[in-house]
């Protein structure tokens, strides 16, 4: 996916080692991304690329602790997340992760707190299934801010967690997962119960997202387990849903996930079905059949450029990055504002084992480490002639 630039500017001198903390995953299209955060800026990265997917947005006033979401609407993303409020009401509000205008007006929704958000493309329409602690479950238009149904469904205890909106048997429904660790259908918009709750974990339900998958349309759920020792770590399941919403038949063997997930996406891609969870502030990338990670982790984190440089080697323009406190090098191709690769290994041209520190105002430290770092790849380029 190309990055969105104006003509003339190719983008920005940024890895994954700038992507920030991962907050949200989803398929925009059938690409994996993650909404990521530094300071109020959020961008949507390509999970497959690990490069940005579009420019950053503003987005001011998110509680960094609430809940958020994200979907793939048409080729693109779209998150939502809890947004302060000035009166007793509770405020949610959906971006247009591309643009990083607002889907639509913010929706106002309980006077307690939100406990989980889902986003979903149902008949054309991009509804938000919001759960809170007055309210229970509401759906709402996020063109319009208004709900979609004419009633709430008040949940009670066990809290609601987890939403997640798709279809079982041809109905749409919204599944809610609770503390308890189980999942239950409503239908949409009637919020009707459809069918009883099915028991997916035996602790409490952090993440849900539809998929669909070569046997229909699959349901991934993220909880807690007991397990031997008396610890509970985290699974991601993989279920598809009875016609009557009664019943989870498994899909695919449970994935013990690093630490607690609070988003799961899930989808089909070339054939294969993929998950993507975030937890621990980094995105990863699940192959569900042999529950290994696709790629390596995208977040958790952000270099601070402290200085920047240009160098010529083997006639080839670069520039040169070093960062604060970590005393990491980098080198970037221009004007392709990729990272640049070494001529005969192919390596991206990296150093991260400088001994000394970096610091901002030391021009003549990073001016050093250019020139030793470019004297061995010229001399990488010499002996591969």
């Amino acid at each position: 996916m190309e990055p969105d630039h104006p003509p003339g500017d190719r983008g920005p001198l940024i890895g994954a080692e700038n992507g920030g903390f991962a907050l949200a995953a989803a398929f925009a299209d059938g690409t994996p991304q993650a909404v990521c955060r530094i300071g109020q800026e959020f961008r949507a990265w390509d999970l497959t690329a690990q490069t940005p997917a579009h420019p950053p947005f503003l987005a001011e006033a998110v509680l960094r602790d609430g809940a958020m979401a994200a979907a793939g609407w048409g080729a693109t993303m779209v998150f939502a997340a809890v947004v302060e409020s000035d009166g007793a009401g509770g405020r949610v509000r959906v971006w247009d992760a591309a643009t990083g205008a607002p889907c639509g007006p913010d929706i106002e929704t309980a006077d307690n707190w939100i406990t989980a958000i889902t986003l979903a493309e149902i008949d054309g329409t991009l509804l938000a299934a919001i759960a809170d602690g007055d309210h229970g479950i509401q759906i709402f238009d996020t063109a319009t801010g208004q709900p979609c149904t004419r009633r709430t469904v008040d949940i009670g205890l066990p809290l609601v967690n987890a939403l997640a909106m798709g279809t079982v048997g041809g109905q749409a429904v919204v599944a809610a997962g609770d503390e308890s660790g189980r999942i239950l259908f409503r239908e949409i918009p009637s919020l009707c119960r459809f069918g009883g709750p099915a028991q997916a974990h035996d602790g409490q339900i952090t993440a849900l997202a539809f998929g669909s998958g070569s046997t229909g349309g699959w349901l991934a759920s993220v909880g807690t387990e007991a397990v031997a020792g008396g610890k509970r770590p985290v699974f991601a399941r993989f279920w598809v849903p009875g016609k009557s919403g009664r019943r989870l038949r498994p899909q695919a063997a449970p994935i013990r996930l690093p630490g607690p997930a609070g988003s799961i996406a899930l989808s089909g891609v070339a054939g294969q079905m993929e998950a993507v969870t975030v937890h621990g502030h980094q995105a990863i990338r699940w192959d569900v059949r042999n529950g290994e990670p696709v790629s390596a982790p995208l977040g958790g984190g952000h270099e601070r450029v402290c200085a920047v440089g240009v160098a010529t080697v083997a006639g080839q323009t670069m520039a040169v990055s070093a960062t604060y406190g970590k005393a990491t090098i980098r080198t970037w191709d221009i004007p392709d504002c990729a990272p640049a690769r070494h001529p005969v290994t192919c390596r991206p041209l990296v150093r991260d084992d400088i001994s000394k520190p970096v610091y901002p105002g030391a021009p003549q430290s990073l001016a050093q480490h250019r020139s030793r770092h470019t004297r061995s790849a010229s001399r990488g380029d010499r002996k591969g002639r």
